[in-house]
């Protein structure tokens, strides 16, 4: 679960895989710093391909993403960290 209240863009100026999270519902891509998401032709557009550790060659980070950086959900819960591991929100709380 990604823990996504309002925030403004950081100042970093290069991105990087690890500013993303797969946001499986919607097959989108979560950017972090700004809690927008994007979709997948931009984040390969940005980020281009990603050793697979697993398979040993170069997939889209997007795929990338989709193995190794994904959440089921995404939600605003104040005093939580961004991402709340082992934890799904069911019927409002």
């Amino acid at each position: 679960m990604l823990n996504a209240p309002p925030s403004a863009p950081s100042s970093q100026a290069a991105v990087c895989i690890d500013d993303f999270v797969a946001y499986m519902r919607s097959h989108s891509y979560m950017y972090k710093p700004a809690r927008q998401l994007w979709p997948a032709s931009s984040v390969n557009g940005r980020l281009g391909k990603r050793l697979d550790p697993i398979e040993k060659k170069l997939v889209p980070a997007s795929v990338y993403l989709d193995r190794y950086q994904a959440v089921e959900q995404i939600t605003w819960a104040p005093g939580e960290p961004m991402i709340v591991e082992d934890r799904l929100v069911s019927h409002g709380g």
